[in-house]
């Protein structure tokens, strides 16, 4: 009689089922062939997944579940088609047929399991590309609202008016958007026509060139450098406590090195993004954050990292310092500058407008 041999060798044991399918061949004790175990997933025996109500195919993840429970079945199957070749009765042509027949159904339902392991891997894929395409369509929504964010530290009424026009003319159907709303409400709601004055006459008063003249002003320019935030992405994130620091001295403008202020320049590379302790919500590329002690007095806000500086701004920063030491510096340690001083009834203007367009 003709039999079915469905393993490698017919001496296979009930260990870990033996892999890929075998030709026909005459034997006198089969042994049926396992399921084709991976790491990753299990093939399952059923055809394909079935609709849901909506008439969407299974995601990966109850494939997955249905994919497990077929391989734990497969694999009992195979080990009773095992023990059930080791009992076969010699010669009994009509148990050896029974056999031959149970360990067919089997070979199919194993060639099922497989196709359902790579119907599996290519619906992963799929999966992966759609949150790619999500998250890249998302993105300028999500850097946004951290340009949004980092504006309401600063109290800077104009960027958060630009911001919020920006998201409600391009961004209300981002899911970012439900955040950003959040913001910009809390913002229409609270601020006033007396505190955009109040705030800008303030940064009006620190940059005017009683605080130190034209050349103190532009190395301030200089060292506080447009630095953004940046969406969350993959990567290591490093926290620091940027924390005020009143008492340090202004720069030795007359005697001041290149030499000793890029000694003194910190880099974060090394990681993806860099986080102040005080801003959590707030998040910066590391490649693009410095912080270096000598020119803290002149940052802006102390409390968040400062945008990296070039050699070349090193080399500027130095020709800045002995203008300043002809023009005649203050002798106490400088006064941050804000951003220019904007006029208050135009950015309130637009704080109304907001306030009248915004979604509710």
């Amino acid at each position: 009689m003709t039999a079915l041999a469905l393993a490698a060798a017919s001496g296979a044991g009930c260990g870990k089922p033996p892999a890929g399918d075998a030709p026909s061949q005459p034997v006198e004790k089969p042994v049926p062939s396992a399921p084709a175990s991976s790491p990753r997933a299990a093939p399952s025996a059923s055809p394909k997944p079935e609709p849901t109500a909506a008439g969407q195919a299974l995601d990966s993840k109850a494939l997955q579940a249905e994919i497990a429970a077929t391989e734990a079945t497969l694999t009992e199957r195979y080990k009773a088609l095992d023990q059930r070749r080791k009992a076969l009765p010699p010669g009994d042509a009509a148990a050896l047929e029974q056999f031959n027949q149970a360990a067919a159904a089997y070979t199919q339902q194993r060639a099922a399991f497989v196709a359902r392991q790579q119907e599996l891997e290519r619906l992963r894929l799929a999966e992966t590309r759609a949150r790619i395409a999500a998250a890249e369509a998302e993105r300028p929504a999500m850097e946004l609202l951290g340009r949004l964010r980092a504006a309401i530290v600063a109290n800077d009424f104009a960027a958060q008016a630009q911001w919020m026009s920006e998201a409600l003319g391009q961004h209300r159907g981002k899911a970012a958007f439900a955040e950003i709303s959040v913001l910009a409400r809390s913002q229409l709601e609270r601020v006033t026509l007396e505190t955009i004055q109040r705030v800008m006459a303030t940064r009006g008063s620190s940059a005017s060139p009683s605080a130190g003249g034209p050349s103190l002003a532009a190395l301030r320019r200089l060292i506080n450098g447009s630095l953004q935030p940046v969406a969350p992405g993959e990567g290591r994130i490093f926290e620091i406590d940027f924390h005020p620091n009143p008492s340090l001295p202004p720069l030795d403008y007359p005697n001041v090195t290149k030499a000793q202020l890029i000694a003194k320049q910190q880099l974060y590379t090394s990681v993806a993004f860099v986080r102040a302790k005080r801003h959590p919500e707030l998040l910066y590329r590391g490649a693009d954050v410095e912080f270096n002690l000598l020119l803290k007095p002149y940052y802006q806000d102390q409390t968040l990292p400062t945008k990296r500086l070039s050699e070349a701004d090193y080399e500027q920063m130095i020709t800045l310092c002995r203008q300043i030491a002809k023009e005649g510096a203050p002798p106490s340690a400088p006064t941050p500058a804000s951003a220019p001083t904007l006029d208050p009834a135009q950015t309130w203007a637009q704080f109304q407008r907001l306030r009248r367009e915004w979604p509710r």
